[in-house]
């Protein structure tokens, strides 16, 4: 009751919120702007769009202390998510003839191989995305590997993804999957005063974690755009 008292009352901070505010829970969820959060069994976060089949944005948490333990070598399958309205699902076999990549958005196996219920919870297809094989494979991944660093360093991190579909994206895949231009991920721990923000264009280029490094305020000033479409 009060975490739902709570998103409510957040109704669309990201949006309206100062830029220099910190990207927090309380900034990304709400049930006003999103179509459907789900919790993915308390690992993290999805704010899923029922207009693209995809996650609109989504927050996790990374223990440092976990993050390079276990390192189950054996993938689940993908799953559809039976949490979401059949008629808003996305399923393993919407990417067939795509070329596309099924990218873990939210949350990676390899941040959460610690435990099988845990790295199981990272194929949910709720919290997947259309990636190009070249983004998801070597410049998301990049982005993915220094939050696992940062979070074994400090601790913990925070770690917010926010998807940027532009006005009319491509939808492909018989259950018409959207494909974003290109996604954001704030990697934020306020209390030792960590934050850095990255912008990887979804066009299956190989970028440089450098090249993708922007300016946290002109990120959350670039989502605040988008939802104003």
């Amino acid at each position: 009751m009060q975490l739902k008292f709570m998103l409510a009352a957040a109704c669309t901070a990201l949006i309206s919120a100062p830029v220099y505010a910190s990207p927090s829970l309380m900034q990304v969820f709400d049930g006003k702007s999103c179509d459907h959060v789900l919790d993915n069994g308390g690992f993290f976060k999805t704010c899923y769009s029922y207009q693209h089949k995809s996650p609109d944005r989504c927050w996790s948490r990374l223990d440092g202390g976990l993050v390079f333990k276990g390192n189950i070598k054996k993938r689940p399958s993908f799953y559809s998510d039976r949490n979401v309205p059949a008629k808003f699902r996305s399923y393993s076999d919407s990417y067939k003839y795509t070329k596309m990549d099924r990218g873990h958005l939210c949350a990676s196996d390899a941040s959460f191989d610690y435990s099988k219920k845990a790295q199981r919870s990272t194929y949910v297809m709720s919290q997947i995305a259309m990636q190009a094989p070249n983004s998801n494979r070597k410049s998301w991944l990049k982005i993915e590997k220094l939050g696992r660093q940062v979070a074994a360093k400090l601790g913990s991190l925070d770690v917010v993804t926010l998807s940027f579909y532009g006005k009319n994206p491509r939808k492909l895949g018989k259950d018409k999957i959207s494909v974003a231009e290109g996604f954001g991920r704030m990697l934020t721990n306020d209390s030792k005063g960590y934050r850095k923000c990255f912008y990887m264009p979804n066009d299956n280029q190989i970028y440089k974690l450098k090249e993708m490094q922007v300016d946290c305020s002109d990120l959350v000033r670039k989502y605040r755009m988008q939802k104003r479409y």
